[in-house]
């Protein structure tokens, strides 16, 4: 297995921060095509994935991408990037493990599979999510996005992020099987 220390996202539609992401020496590269490449620019940034992939890979990179929500425009990322072979595929907003069946269904169950839990719901349901598919690896809390449905602000310390730490290592940790998903503790 690879190492996956570093994860960095990048805009999907910038050429300029792909090339330098891949300079980066970070594990994992993942082009985002949620929150940080607005709607007008996801065609583009679809059309990119075609051969972004493997100039990570030949960087030394792991290649991942993180489509938008299903419900949303998901199927269509998924449509466009998959033929530039994604190592990993990431998904936000994730509250329950029918939405990562459907993930995987929709992926064609052969990438590593990463939900995003972005709300007290799917923290709620982080047991059930990381165990939904074996090809889940790893799952990560999106802590900007959980201090906004939590209802709260940022301090300087995170501590209102403490107890969401704490469970989501947990709820990460093996019960039923020798199977460890890895937790990413702290993604924006």
């Amino acid at each position: 297995m690879r190492p996956r220390r570093s994860w960095l996202f990048v805009p999907g539609a910038d050429p300029a921060a792909h090339a330098a992401a891949a300079r980066s020496g970070a594990d994992v590269i993942i082009q985002e095509l949620e929150d940080f490449t607005p709607p007008d620019l996801r065609p583009k940034a679809r059309a990119l994935a075609l051969d972004l992939y493997e100039k990570w890979r030949k960087a030394g990179a792991i290649a991942a991408v993180r489509v938008n929500p299903l419900e949303s425009c998901g199927r269509e990322d998924l449509a466009a990037v998959l033929k530039g072979r994604p190592d990993i595929v990431l998904m936000p907003k994730v509250v329950s493990p029918e939405q990562v069946r459907a993930l995987e269904q929709a992926s064609g169950g052969a990438v590593d599979l990463v939900p995003n839990i972005e709300t007290a719901a799917g923290l709620l349901n982080a047991f059930a999510i990381a165990r939904a598919s074996k090809r889940v690896i790893a799952m990560l809390v999106a802590s900007e996005d959980m201090v906004a449905d939590l209802g709260t602000n940022r301090s300087r310390g995170g501590e209102e992020l403490a107890y969401v730490r704490q469970l989501f290592l947990v709820e990460c940790r093996p019960r039923a099987s020798k199977q460890s998903i890895v937790p990413i503790p702290s993604a924006t």
